[in-house]
C-alpha cells in the first residue's frame, strides 16, 4: 500500500484494477457479444464508484459512475457513417480507461514521484492503444488492401485458443475463389444465396453451410460460413505475410444468455492440388 493512504483505498484500487480487466478481455475476446456480461460489471463499478467516493471523498468517482451509463445510451442512438466509429471507439476503450483512472484518483497524492508516474503512464497508454487497435482494427486499415486475385487459393486451417469451445466444424483445407455466389445458384444453395449474393466462393461447404467471403476492406478480409444466415461462423481476417489470422465468431438466430463460441483461427497459404497427379499452386478465376 506504498502509493494509497490506507488499506481500503488499496483494496478499491486492486478492484477496480480486476473488474476493468476482465471487462477488458470481455470486450477485445467477444466485442458485441459481450454486452449481456457486461451489465454485471457495470453494475459492480458503479458500486465502487460510490464506495470509492465515501472513502476517499474525491468526487471524480461521481463521473466514474455515470460515464458508462452515458456511453450505454449512447450506442443505442442511430449515429451516421462519420460519428458510428468515434462512438465504437470510445465504448472499447473506456473499460481499461475506468480501471487506470480509478486507480489513479486513488493514488495518495504525494506518494508517487514525477518519474514513476511518467513510467506508469507511458506504459499505460501504450497497452491501452495496443488493445484499442487490435480491436478497432486501425493499423490494418493502413497497409494496401490486397487484390482479390492476391487472396484466391488455397489455405490450411489451423485452429487455435477457443473460449467456449467452438461447437461447428471447420474443414482442414479451404480454397478461396473469386468467383461470387449469385441468385441463380439459389435451387442448389437451399436459398442460401439469396442472402450471400455478391460475396465470393469458399469451399468446401460445411455441414451444409455454405462459404463466402469478400473483398479486403478497411484492412480485413471478412469470411464465414451459413445457412440461411440462421447459423454459422464468422469473422474478420487481416494478412500475415501470405497467410490470414483472425478470429471466427459462431452465431445463431436465437437468442442464448451465455456468449456464443468465439475461436482464434489462421488460414495459412498452401499448394492448391488440382488432381492426383498434380500439386501445383493453382489460382481460380
Amino acid at each position: 500500500m506504498a502509493w494509497f493512504a490506507s488499506d481500503q483505498e488499496h483494496t478499491l484500487a486492486w478492484r477496480w484494477g480486476i473488474s476493468s480487466g476482465i471487462a477488458t478481455f470481455l470486450v477485445w475476446w467477444f466485442q458485441e457479444g459481450a454486452v449481456l456480461m457486461m451489465g454485471a460489471i457495470l453494475l459492480y463499478q458503479l458500486f465502487l464508484a460510490t464506495r470509492s467516493y465515501a472513502i476517499s471523498g474525491r468526487r471524480l468517482f461521481l463521473a466514474f459512475g455515470s460515464t458508462p451509463l452515458a456511453l450505454l445510451l449512447a450506442v443505442r442512438i442511430p449515429w451516421d457513417a462519420a460519428a458510428g466509429p468515434v462512438v465504437v471507439l470510445a465504448v472499447t476503450a473506456l473499460w481499461p480507461l475506468m480501471g487506470l483512472a480509478a486507480v489513479a484518483t486513488l493514488v495518495a497524492p504525494g506518494k508517487l514521484g514525477v518519474r514513476a508516474w511518467l513510467v506508469s503512464g507511458g506504459a499505460a497508454s501504450l497497452a491501452v492503444a495496443a488493445y484499442t487497435d487490435s480491436v478497432t482494427g486501425f493499423t490494418a486499415s493502413l497497409v494496401p488492401e490486397p487484390r482479390p486475385a492476391e487472396l484466391a487459393g488455397c489455405y490450411r486451417v489451423l485452429r487455435g485458443f477457443s473460449l467456449p469451445l467452438m461447437e461447428r466444424p471447420l474443414p482442414a483445407v479451404v480454397q478461396l475463389d473469386t468467383t461470387r455466389w449469385s441468385l441463380a445458384d439459389t435451387v442448389a444453395t437451399n436459398r442460401t444465396s439469396v442472402y450471400i449474393a455478391g460475396d465470393r466462393r469458399v469451399t468446401p461447404s460445411v455441414w451444409g453451410e455454405f462459404g463466402h467471403w469478400r473483398d479486403a476492406e478497411g484492412g480485413w478480409v471478412f469470411i464465414g460460413w451459413t445457412y440461411q444466415r440462421r447459423l454459422g461462423v464468422r469473422g474478420r481476417f487481416r494478412r500475415d505475410g501470405d497467410d490470414l489470422v483472425g478470429r471466427l465468431v459462431q452465431y445463431q438466430d436465437m437468442m442464448r444468455l451465455a456468449p456464443m463460441p468465439v475461436q482464434s483461427v489462421r488460414f495459412k497459404r498452401t499448394a492448391c492440388v488440382s488432381d492426383a497427379s498434380s500439386s501445383q499452386a493453382r489460382v481460380p478465376g
